[in-house]
């Protein structure tokens, strides 16, 4: 294939992903599940997640087919297919066409990718995603459309659909806007202020330092069999090469490219007018010295390594959330998983934190953490009674989980799931506190666990929990009057159990209301 050609097919496959990425976080109408398990095939962790999920049954094998194309070319996911990687290319064309800035070659950072991917390795092995969901592209990527673009679009088409209201026009349709905090906001929010500035200063620089994929890639791009270099012959020492390379990794001067760096962007390619850099076999190397440096590597990965898997089980494992088999407490340890997740142990050990089930919440119950449940699970969604409920017949956050932390499950395997169980404090409740009649808990909850018995001695009745009814759905907590304290709130179950199956006689699913009065 042609120069020129080489790198048109990656802008417009890199940008075609972009665009399909976008809209699966912005969640604008509903996914198909097809679709986003699809374009996350080829993503490389959630496809990793997957394949690990499924017990190595051919579910999740494109980060396989990732590894092996890299072997033979090179870094091409980093290129083609990371949406991440395209939102740098934007920041970096601007670098570039705008500020007329060029790129110089610049030494490799090895220390620090290496030390990087160890302690991601190392904390995965110790049963912790947390610095992985940090630095993952796919993942950031997600979080940044979630929870900065999406409530972005949304304040500015309610403030239209506000303007045109009262003009009588009502052509755009109000959207509810999802609660994020502030803690979620200054992370994902810094991330991308940082990503924009790596990319304006030094290309890409989070590629080859920080970003777990690209130092995975790289051990397999330094041993590609096919790989960039100079046409010696053809070569005029012209220096375009060198100005146009994002990843810094050209040396024009000794007609050097580290292909372990290279993201095949092709710019190298386009921009030299003599065809002087071409894909060419790999040069042998001499076995001394391959094993020196492989040495060199090794020792300071497995030292990095060590060291954070150390740090993890003495000091900051004390940070992390004490997680047994039974009901959690009713503070901060409280953390609901969505139905399909089976425990918050393996929830939080293998969601890397993408958000795009938060955004294709229909009843916007999935809300983004930040501390709330240790570091363990730092930036993954929780059920947020406050803020809604789960819906009784709804299981999109099980097909639209890209990683299998959320493992698929029918409506009728979600019905009878236990993710909690409700506890009813009679003491919050203003049957007693004010001698006043309410069955709102009773009216929302899809199961009838929430029961209505006599109270008193005027003909009231007061809610009483069936435990082996209750699903943990929520609907009873969100709907419950009581303040400043709620009379009804679930406790997570830490592994989920079984309900029993409710007689349909009995149940009057309601549907939401904007105010439960």
């Amino acid at each position: 294939m042609k120069a020129s050609k080489l790198k048109a097919a990656r802008v417009i496959i890199s940008l075609l992903f972009l665009v399909m990425f976008f809209w699966a976080f912005m969640a604008l109408v509903k996914q198909s599940e097809y679709f986003t398990h699809t374009i996350t095939a080829l993503q490389f962790f959630p496809s990793y997640g997957e394949f690990i999920v499924t017990v190595f049954a051919g579910g999740g094998a494109g980060f396989i087919l990732i590894l092996i194309f890299t072997y033979f070319y090179g870094r091409a996911y980093c290129s083609f297919l990371c949406p991440l990687g395209a939102m740098q290319d934007i920041a970096i064309r601007f670098r570039t066409k705008t500020l007329k800035k060029p790129f110089v070659f610049d030494k490799p950072l090895n220390w620090l990718k290496y030390g990087v991917l160890a302690g991601t390795i190392a904390l995965m092995i110790t049963g912790s995603v947390s610095m992985l969901s940090l630095l993952d592209p796919f993942s950031n990527f997600g979080r940044i459309v979630a929870d900065l673009f999406r409530p972005a679009y949304i304040y500015l088409n309610n403030t239209a659909a506000y303007i045109l209201g009262t003009f009588d026009i009502f052509g755009v349709k109000p959207m509810n806007m999802q609660y994020i905090s502030l803690g979620v906001l200054g992370l994902v929010s810094g991330f991308f202020v940082m990503i924009v500035l790596m990319s304006l200063w030094k290309g890409r620089l989070y590629c080859n330092t920080l970003c777990p994929v690209g130092s995975i890639l790289s051990l397999f791009s330094s041993i590609s069999f096919f790989k960039l270099g100079f046409v010696s012959e053809s070569c005029t020492s012209c220096g375009l090469c060198e100005k146009a390379c994002k990843s810094q990794c050209i040396d024009y001067k000794a007609q050097k490219l580290d292909f372990s760096r290279c993201v095949d962007c092709y710019n190298c390619i386009d921009s030299c007018k003599f065809g002087a850099i071409k894909y060419m076999k790999k040069t042998p190397v001499k076995p001394a010295e391959t094993f020196v440096r492989g040495r060199k590597n090794a020792i300071a990965v497995i030292a990095a390594g060590t060291g954070v898997a150390v740090l993890y089980m003495t000091g900051a494992s004390k940070l992390f959330a004490n997680i047994d088999s039974g009901l959690s407490g009713l503070g901060p340890d409280n953390i609901i998983t969505p139905p399909g997740s089976r425990d918050v142990k393996r929830f939080t050990s293998k969601c890397i934190g993408c958000h795009l089930c938060v955004t294709n919440c229909p009843t916007k119950v999935l809300t983004p953490a930040l501390m709330q449940g240790g570091i363990d699970g730092i930036m993954q969604p929780r059920m947020d009674y406050d803020a809604s409920y789960c819906n009784y017949s709804c299981n999109v956050c099980s097909h639209i989980c890209p990683t299998g932390a959320i493992m698929a499950i029918s409506v009728d395997e979600k019905k009878v799931t236990q993710i909690g169980k409700a506890k009813f404090l009679e003491n919050n409740c203003v049957v007693k506190t004010k001698n006043t009649q309410c069955t709102i808990c009773n009216e929302y909850c899809p199961t009838k666990a929430a029961s209505m018995v006599p109270f008193g001695s005027h003909g009231l009745m007061i809610p009483k929990v069936i435990d082996d009814l209750c699903i943990g759905c929520g609907a009873c907590e969100h709907v419950c009057p009581a303040r400043p304290k709620k009379a009804i709130v679930v406790q997570s179950k830490i592994i989920h159990g079984t309900a029993r199956v409710p007689d349909k006689a009995k149940q009057v699913v309601k549907e939401k209301k904007a105010f439960p009065f």
